[in-house]
C-alpha cells in the first residue's frame, strides 16, 4: 500500500487529463486545452481500438457461442489487462503526449471504457481510499444499469408516441 499522503498521478495523460486520487482529496479531473494534433492521434487510436473491439468480440462470440456476451466479457478483461500494463510501462518511457494519447485514450479507450473504470477503482484502492473505490465501483455499475433501463423506457415511450 502506498503512503496515504502520497499523491498518485496517472502519467499516461500528462497534458490531457490528470487523475489525482488520494485519501485526502476528491478524485479530480483537470481539463486543459487540447491541441488539435493530439485529437488527431486520439481519433486514429480510437479507430484502431474500435476495429479491434469489433474483431476480438466477434471472434470470441463465434468461438464461445452466444449463450452469454462472452465477446464483451473478453474485451473488458483484455482491455483492463492492457490498460494496467500500458500505464505502468508508459510511466518509465519518454514518449510524446500524442503517442501516449494514441495508445491510452484512443486505442484502449475505444477498445473498452471498462478498462478505465477498473483502473480508476484500483487507483483509489491502492491509495487507501477503499470506501470511495467501493462506492465508485458499485455506483458506476448501478447507475449504468439504471441509465440503460431509463434510456430503454424513454425510447419505448417515444416509439409508442409515433405509432
Amino acid at each position: 500500500m502506498q503512503d496515504p499522503g502520497r499523491r498518485t498521478t496517472v502519467r499516461a495523460w500528462p497534458d490531457l487529463y490528470r487523475l489525482t486520487p488520494s485519501p485526502s482529496e476528491e478524485l479530480r479531473c483537470h481539463r486543459v486545452s487540447i491541441p488539435v494534433r493530439v485529437l488527431v492521434f486520439v481519433a486514429l487510436g480510437g479507430a484502431v481500438g474500435a476495429v479491434a473491439r469489433y474483431g476480438v468480440g466477434g471472434w470470441v462470440h463465434r468461438w464461445a457461442g452466444f449463450s452469454m456476451p462472452w465477446g464483451t466479457f473478453a474485451v473488458n478483461a483484455l482491455g483492463s489487462f492492457l490498460i494496467g500494463l500500458s500505464l505502468r510501462l508508459l510511466e518509465g518511457m519518454t514518449l510524446s503526449t500524442e503517442l501516449r494519447a494514441l495508445v491510452t485514450i484512443g486505442m484502449l479507450g475505444a477498445f473498452t471504457t471498462f478498462s478505465t473504470y477498473a483502473y480508476e477503482t484500483v487507483a483509489l484502492a491502492r491509495d487507501g481510499a477503499w470506501g470511495r473505490a467501493g462506492l465508485y465501483a458499485m455506483g458506476s455499475l448501478v447507475v449504468g444499469i439504471m441509465a440503460v433501463v431509463a434510456g430503454l423506457g424513454i425510447a419505448e415511450a417515444i416509439l409508442k408516441g409515433r405509432g
